[in-house]
């Protein structure tokens, strides 16, 4: 699991709608956190999400926001993004996992239980493309390695610049040095091309990057 940069104000999530037939596997998890690294899972059927398979970006967890609404008194969601969800289906013991498309009417059977999910789930390098959700991006910036970020960070600096800036200082102290040397390609980018382009705000952040290496 990916821990939520402090420096970013937090992404409301939905929150996880409260039942006692949760698994304790999946209670256990999100208590490490909501954002997978390994977070693409494969499917027999094409989705709107890929040829094969769909993402999980954020884990719900339990919280003071609106709750994601069970979509049936027995499908209850735990992940979800707009209108695609993945869902406990308590019909079955243990309950199985469902992946719904609510825009498509797609409902597909996709683990027999949670931990067979998890077990489903891989990481690949994430993209962008349109409609673009704001959860999306967020796991994106969170999960990509170093030969990815720079297509990220084209499409950000394009169409959401905010969200461009407020991840570079979050990236200057990254573990992984291939996402710290993307981070400062992009500073480097932004000043020689960018500059008279950027807001006060956007100035401020990569001030915040020097400050942070």
């Amino acid at each position: 699991m990916h821990p939520w940069p402090n420096s970013i104000p937090p992404l409301p999530l939905p929150t996880l709608t409260p039942d006692p037939r949760i698994p304790s596997a999946y209670t256990a998890l999100i208590t490490t956190g909501q954002w997978p690294h390994t977070w693409f899972l494969p499917t027999t059927e094409p989705t709107s999400w890929a040829p094969d398979g769909a993402a999980i970006h954020a884990f719900l967890a339990p919280g003071e926001g609106p709750v994601a609404a069970p979509v049936t008194p027995d499908l209850v969601p735990f992940a979800c993004d707009d209108a695609q969800l993945f869902c406990f289906d308590f019909t079955t013991t243990p309950p199985s996992i469902r992946y719904i498309d609510q825009d498509v009417d797609q409902w597909l059977t996709v683990a027999p239980s949670f931990e067979a999910l998890l077990a489903q789930l891989t990481w690949r390098a994430p993209t962008l493309a349109e409609p673009i959700t704001a959860q999306q991006r967020a796991h994106a910036m969170l999960v990509a390695d170093g030969a990815s970020l720079p297509t990220l960070f084209a499409t950000l600096r394009e169409d959401w610049p905010a969200d461009w800036a407020a991840w570079l200082p979050v990236l200057a102290t990254a573990p992984e040095a291939d996402r710290r040397a993307a981070a400062q390609e992009e500073a480097a980018f932004v000043r020689r091309f960018m500059a008279h382009r950027l807001t006060p705000a956007q100035h401020a952040a990569l001030v915040r990057f020097d400050q942070a290496r």
